[in-house]
């Protein structure tokens, strides 16, 4: 089931809606009950270290795997 991120153009919050049918008009506020609503563009939800965490996996190449790499 998709889920659709919404702004208000009458109250102005943002909001998430499950649509079920892709062909459904817009859903209403459930702030402030307007029907003035604009369907957001989303950024897919990916899992993973964010970058410029500071963090990384080690390198077989900088011989930080124990010892373990390929010769």
């Amino acid at each position: 089931m998709p889920i659709f991120e919404y702004h208000c153009k009458n109250c102005g919050i943002k909001f998430e809606k499950i649509v079920l049918n892709r062909e459904a008009p817009p859903p209403v506020c459930p702030h402030c009950q307007g029907e003035e609503v604009e369907k957001l563009i989303s950024v897919p939800g990916s899992v993973g270290v964010a970058s410029g965490t500071g963090t990384s996996a080690p390198s077989c190449s900088t011989g930080s795997c124990g010892g373990r790499g390929f010769s």
